[in-house]
């Protein structure tokens, strides 16, 4: 009977499974196995194992989770080379899904360009991913260098808009930007959930959206800033971070003149009703 069932799943891998021709990439740590006589146990094992998955295979390939760490899944490739005398680049590979196919990709499988995150035998679903695929070790690096020079950006927005805001600052005069930076504080910082700023400009703006943009948000950083200047008794550095900050809000402000959202005008029409 035991046999009569292998032949049976046998059957099914080869014939039924002629849907489709090509197969997903497994969840988190997984595997992709090439359909064969020696690997069919080992597919009707992990059939089982992963039955409440949705069924991934074709009429070639089939690919299953193993684990959620690359330790767990090392684990069960070798309990299936043990068991089962698979190889891994003969009859296996190992996959995760944030980097693809782990280790040089076999003369038997290809990265499909289309759909993406898909595998199949070569000539059997299109053309191969035209690109490589970039790990995730890399893609962390590109994400990270974009969030610098997004920052830097940031930065340099607001150095200039400061300098626009308080002329006087390019001859060291500090007066205007310390004067209005608690203004700012409470316009920007305490208003992000409400707040008695924000009621009065959505009183008497009431076309304005509240909204205003700045790189990655804000929340007490030019308090903070603020307070530190004053306890360092106004050290550059702690003036270079208030100027920059105060800056960054001022240019966000800027940019809702265009946007339909609360801009500099509203600020300051705000600021001279309650900063007189």
């Amino acid at each position: 009977m035991a046999s009569y069932r292998v032949a049976l799943d046998f059957a099914e891998c080869v014939s039924v499974l002629r849907r489709a021709m090509s197969i997903h990439l497994p969840s988190q740590c997984g595997i992709i196995i090439r359909k064969s006589a020696p690997t069919i146990e080992a597919v009707i094992a992990l059939r089982q194992r992963t039955r409440h998955f949705p069924r991934n295979e074709d009429e070639h390939l089939a690919g299953f989770w193993l684990a959620g760490s690359s330790g767990e899944a090392d684990d069960d490739c070798q309990e299936l080379a043990k068991t089962y005398g698979l190889r891994e680049g003969v009859d296996f590979v190992r996959t995760v899904s944030s980097d693809g196919v782990q280790g040089p990709m076999p003369e038997w499988l290809q990265e499909n360009q289309e759909p993406v995150n898909t595998f199949s035998v070569p000539g059997t679903a299109g053309p191969a991913r035209s690109e490589p695929r970039l790990t995730w070790s890399q893609e962390i690096a590109i994400q990270r260098r974009a969030n610098r020079l997004a920052k830097l950006k940031s930065r340099r927005a607001g150095d200039a808009a400061a300098l626009r805001r308080w002329p006087e600052l390019a001859r060291g005069d500090v007066t205007g930007l310390l004067g209005e930076c608690w203004a700012l504080v409470e316009f920007v910082e305490n208003s992000r959930g409400g707040g008695p700023a924000r009621s009065w400009v959505e009183r008497v703006f009431p076309t304005k959206t509240w909204h205003i943009s700045v790189h990655h948000g804000y929340t007490n950083e030019l308090r903070d800033y603020l307070t530190a200047y004053y306890q360092a008794n106004g050290s550059p550095q702690a003036l270079a971070r208030v100027r920059r900050r105060a800056g960054e809000y001022v240019a966000g402000l800027e940019a809702g003149a265009l946007k339909g959202t609360v801009d500099l005008d509203c600020f300051d029409a705000w600021r001279r009703t309650h900063f007189t």
